[in-house]
């Protein structure tokens, strides 16, 4: 806690009530869910000092004292990283009031920035969750079953944290496994977060290849066509591709910490290896399952990776009736490392074990023997992933013809008691009698047994403890159905479109604050400059077609504002993004919609004046709670003259003498260069609106009249008035 002492007592200094800095002391998302609420005190209190520079030196402030200790590079890198970390907590909690994709959205970009689990951010790592969220919405209806599996992914991180957090039996699990040296408890749970987010976010990634799979199934099976005669197969797909040939067969040992004992059982390793990822795939798989489910058998080792190689080939280009999606999931991620150039360690690839074996695989070809994962084998990524998906059944967008007309939970929440799972699961009280002769419903309560008709079973229960442990007489686990009304999601407007690029717009509403945007490009051999200032009138020239040299400098223009836009921290992008986000629900307060569909309605070209003053109310409305969820409060010490050559404070102690200077009228100039801004978490626009300039209004407004142009250059989307 003694970074929060520290940030507590700049804070008295610089005049924040005796506030966090931050953070405040008392966390302000609190849900009426236990599972949202696990989540965000774990990531509050027990994720302290996520990735700190020089962390340590806070640990050493006892009551405030020595903070002239604490350099001001330190302070600011480490309240950066501190505020990344209540990016992520505050994504969860409003992912948990909403449970929509584009709430879900802030919990991949927030894990992406932070982690950079390729060695990138979310530009590049996150095109893996949005393509499985464009499938799902644009091409699964045409399945006869499919449910989402977007959010449904960020539902199993959320749970997955939850019992990590509350049971103590599966939290060792994971130290004893990935950080058995790690003293700091802090430091051992920012590994799990890690681990857990690749795990559970990317888990179904690979969903697009059994989309594309069942959608011909389903038609062959509705003309009653004989569906062996033709299927979608992927049968080079595992492969590895020409670019990635040589980095894979030639340094395989040390991209993928291979040892001794691992090649031994890569017989034929230096033709195969490089040619094929099953093979690789096959030896992982083996080593971390053989002592539990290959103890018993007379096979060598290279007869029994031979098996598993030959049951991939099959999963992938043999596979009639069934795409296994998780087996995709898993080489997609493999793919994308190697793409990035991503060294794995052992723990990396549990990981794409995990995800590989987490659907079908482990419980219909590993598992013969009728023995569920244990915790304590070794595999706790795996464990935690099949028990997290099994339980998150609740809140699915229905997309298959089937699957529409299922009744399902409608809501969940859970609780421990000495680490054991209590799960309830809401239905629809105004569905009752429906529900009652549902099937999830029904698997839920107690049925009789048909081999005993005196002993009563729970198949929800028993169908998880036949692929996870559950302890004897499945006791780690008890589930409870009830009804209660549904409550309407809010938050959904008649604003529609398919899929937008809520990123893409915010990359160009942030490029908008840069007054001349200067790019270089290339045209009939001749180097040449262009600038432009994105205002309203200038901005549809951006992703400009009307000529070939228009379009070279399009480009350069959309490029040099991605670039801009990665500098930028997470707060910030997130605050574009929800800029951008807030488009729909703004509209519909002055009776307007956006929708990418041809409709019978006024269309919009620009705002009245009237429509302009309250959406600057409504943006600077959402702008200042925005600010002030994370952390930020009125104040202009920041204002404060500044020069080149100005003063540059190397400590906290010369920070809060400067303060005391300017609260009492007296000059001072400081470096341009240094943020105080940032540092003090001031800003001098959360006042209300009748308070604020011309100029400061326009910030508010212009943003918004940029967004009729930019919705339909950038997606065709076209804005109407009702």
């Amino acid at each position: 806690m003694a970074y929060k002492t520290f940030l507590g007592t700049v804070g008295n200094k610089l005049d924040l009530n005796g506030k966090y800095s931050v953070l405040p002391f008392e966390p302000i998302f609190h849900s009426k869910r236990n599972l949202s609420n696990y989540c965000t005190n774990f990531i509050r209190n027990d994720c302290e000092n996520l990735f700190f520079e020089n962390g340590e030196c806070f640990d050493n402030i006892k009551d405030g004292a020595d903070i002239d200790k604490i350099s001001l590079t330190d302070y600011k890198n480490n309240i950066i990283k501190d505020v990344d970390r209540l990016c992520l907590e505050r994504a969860i909690y409003k992912f948990a009031l909403s449970g929509s994709k584009e709430d879900a959205f802030d919990v991949y970009l927030s894990f992406c920035e932070i982690f950079k689990p390729f060695g990138t951010n979310y530009s590049n790592s996150g095109v893996l969750s949005e393509v499985l969220a464009e499938h799902e919405m644009n091409a699964s209806s045409l399945m006869m079953k499919h449910r989402d599996h977007y959010s449904h992914s960020v539902y199993v991180f959320m749970i997955g944290i939850a019992i990590f957090s509350q049971n103590e039996y599966i939290r060792n699990a994971f130290y004893d496994k990935y950080s058995s040296e790690e003293k700091d408890i802090r430091k051992k749970n920012a590994e799990f977060l890690r681990l857990w987010g690749l795990t559970s976010l990317f888990h179904d990634i690979g969903y697009p290849f059994e989309i594309a799979h069942q959608q011909i199934q389903g038609f062959f099976d509705k003309m009653k066509f004989h569906s062996k005669s033709l299927f979608v197969s992927y049968k080079s797909w595992n492969h590895n591709d020409d670019e990635l040939k040589e980095p894979f067969k030639d340094d395989v040992v040390e991209f993928f910490s291979f040892n001794k004992s691992d090649l031994e059982y890569l017989y034929d390793y230096n033709e195969k290896c490089g040619l094929n990822m099953n093979y690789y795939i096959a030896a992982q798989l083996y080593n971390r399952l053989k002592e539990n489910y290959y103890d018993n058998t007379d096979k060598s080792p290279n007869s029994i990776i031979d098996d598993i190689y030959k049951m991939l080939e099959n999963r992938s280009g043999d596979s009639p009736k069934y795409m296994d999606h998780a087996y995709f999931s898993g080489i997609i991620l493999l793919k994308t490392m190697l793409q990035n150039k991503k060294k794995m360690d052992s723990s990396d690839v549990d990981v794409l074990t995990a995800i590989i074996i987490h659907n079908s695989m482990f419980r219909f070809y590993f598992n013969k023997c009728k023995k569920p994962l244990n915790i304590n084998y070794g595999q706790p990524l795996a464990y935690l992933l099949m028990l997290c998906d099994e339980l998150q059944c609740w809140d699915r967008t229905a997309y298959g013809q089937n699957t529409r007309s299922e009744i399902s939970p409608w809501d969940f929440d859970l609780t421990f008691h000495n680490g054991k799972i209590r799960a309830v699961y809401y239905y629809d009280e105004s569905l009752f009698e429906r529900t009652l002769l549902s099937k999830y419903y029904r698997n839920m309560i107690s049925q009789s047994s048909k081999d005993d008709p005196n002993k009563k079973v729970y198949k929800f229960v028993d169908d998880i403890a036949k692929i996870v442990d559950l302890g004897e007489n499945h006791t780690m686990l008890r589930v409870q159905p009830v009804f209660a009304f549904k409550k309407r999601h809010t938050g959904q407007f008649l604003s529609d479109t398919k899929y937008m690029d809520l990123y893409r717009l915010a990359i160009v509403l942030n490029g908008r604050y840069n007054k001349d945007i200067e790019v270089k490009y290339c045209f009939n051999n001749k180097e040449k400059n262009f600038s432009v200032d994105l205002s309203v009138d200038n901005i549809d020239i951006l992703y400009s077609k009307d000529n070939e040299e228009f379009e070279k400098i399009s480009e350069e223009l959309v490029k040099k504002l991605e670039d801009d836009f990665e500098k930028l921290s997470l707060e910030f992008k997130l605050s574009n993004i929800n800029q951008a986000r807030a488009f729909a629900s703004h509209l519909e307060k002055i009776k307007c919609f956006y929708t990418s569909r041809n409709v019978d309605y006024e269309l919009l070209s620009d705002f009245s004046k009237k429509e302009i003053e309250q959406l600057a109310f409504l943006e600077h409305e959402r702008w200042t709670q925005e600010k002030k969820e994370m952390g930020w409060q009125y104040g202009d010490f920041y204002l404060m003259k500044k020069e080149p050559n100005g003063v540059k404070p190397d400590n906290i102690s010369e920070l809060i003498g400067m303060y005391e200077r300017v609260k009492y009228n007296k000059e001072v100039v400081i470096d341009k260069e240094c943020d105080v801004r940032m540092l003090c978490r001031h800003h001098k626009d959360i006042v209300s609106i009748d308070k604020l300039s011309e100029e400061d209004i326009l910030k508010d407004t212009e943003p918004l009249r940029c967004m009729v142009k930019l919705l339909n250059i950038i997606e065709g989307i076209q804005i109407y008035r009702r």
